[in-house]
């Protein structure tokens, strides 16, 4: 393949990569994400699936918000009625340590609030690793994270 046909087919890859809710761990997360939510999002979900591509690994992940309401309860937000504290879970089948992942994905809800309602989230989120079965080789991440988000909803 040519340079110019390569660079196109890398072109081609990055703008359907973005189409997804793929993110690239940088200061652009909400810009990327918000055009994909609306304000039923964090109010009407028990959970949030994020598969996450970190492009600078080229490795697949899964990220699990869980009780996103409760953010909006939490500062006083009429409508929302959770009860449990919102937690952020990162299932990686390299059983990397995803912190930075975790605190981008922070940062996001706290801006989606702001966009969203209106107000800032001083709530408090929980985060942690999740172990999940590791991948014997370094292609299998994108089938791990989808058997893994399946047995979840199971």
């Amino acid at each position: 393949m040519s340079k110019i046909g390569k660079q196109r087919a890398r072109t081609m890859l990055n703008k359907w990569r973005a189409k997804f809710w793929l993110m690239q761990l940088d200061d652009l997360l909400h810009a990327y994400v918000k055009k994909c939510s609306n304000a039923d999002t964090q109010s009407k979900h028990d959970l949030l699936f994020i598969p996450i591509d970190d492009l600078d690994t080229e490795h697949w992940l899964l990220a699990v918000i869980s009780s996103p309401a409760s953010l909006l309860s939490c500062n006083g937000f009429a409508d929302s009625k959770a009860t449990q504290q919102c937690r952020i879970f990162t299932l990686d089948s390299l059983g990397s340590r995803n912190s930075s992942t975790r605190a981008m994905l922070k940062k996001y809800l706290r801006e989606e609030i702001n966009d969203k309602y209106g107000f800032q989230c001083k709530c408090k989120i929980s985060d942690e690793d999740v172990k999940i079965p590791k991948q014997p080789n370094a292609v299998d991440c994108g089938i791990y994270l989808l058997c893994t988000a399946n047995a979840i909803l199971d």
